[in-house]
């Protein structure tokens, strides 16, 4: 599939930011779900990986075929960042940290609560 495999690696590099942040890191794809088993399996990534070929959950995000996206959800649902740019741009994992890092902390953490 189309899987941009460099962002992967990237996001890898920067994980345990990312769980010290008590954030998940969700990848959709429209690769079909045996061939995105068996890629999830063999590289070993802890990211959870969503099999969506018909588009559905890209189009619920605006992202058009031929597109990607960079979408950061806080804990209560709400969208704090979203960038859609053409295929073979994307953002690092360093620069999707600094996305994360810059969220509030009630945007990071249900539990806290809003003043």
């Amino acid at each position: 599939g189309a899987r941009p495999r460099w962002q992967l690696w990237s996001l890898l590099r920067h994980y345990d930011h990312f769980v010290e942040l008590a954030t998940e890191v969700v990848v959709v794809t429209q690769d079909p779900l045996p061939e995105l088993r068996i890629f999830h399996i063999r590289r070993g990534f802890p990211f959870v990986f969503l099999s969506d070929p018909q588009g559905e959950i890209a189009r619920s995000y605006d992202v058009e075929p031929g597109s990607a996206a960079t979408v950061v959800i806080t804990s209560r649902g709400v969208i704090r960042h979203h960038r859609v740019a053409r295929l073979g741009w994307r953002r690092s994992g360093s620069g999707l940290l600094r996305v994360v890092r810059g969220l509030s902390p009630e945007d990071r953490d249900p539990q806290v609560a809003t003043p």
